[in-house]
């Protein structure tokens, strides 16, 4: 649920944990410039849950006219600023 389409590429460390791991192994070889298209299924990219990734809010902390369901992302900045999807 992310894209750099018309952004800066993104710049990581290999096994550093920043990406999943099947998407990393698809990104192995690639050279600047080139282009692979390649489709993750929902099982493999599943991360381990941890308790630092859950985020409880209270329904007050959204709009009242916000309509919130089951499965809906939203996105949200946390209170150290970084950018989180919900």
């Amino acid at each position: 649920m992310d894209s750099t389409r018309g952004a800066e590429p993104i710049t990581f460390q290999v096994g550093s944990g920043a990406l999943i791991e099947m998407l990393e192994s698809q990104l192995f070889g690639l050279h600047t410039g080139d282009q692979r298209r390649f489709e993750i299924s929902a099982v493999e990219s599943q991360l381990p849950a941890s308790a630092e990734a859950i985020q409880v809010m209270a329904r007050s902390d959204f709009p009242a006219e916000l309509a919130i369901e089951p499965g809906q992302v939203l996105g949200f900045v946390m209170p150290s600023a970084r950018k989180c999807q919900a």
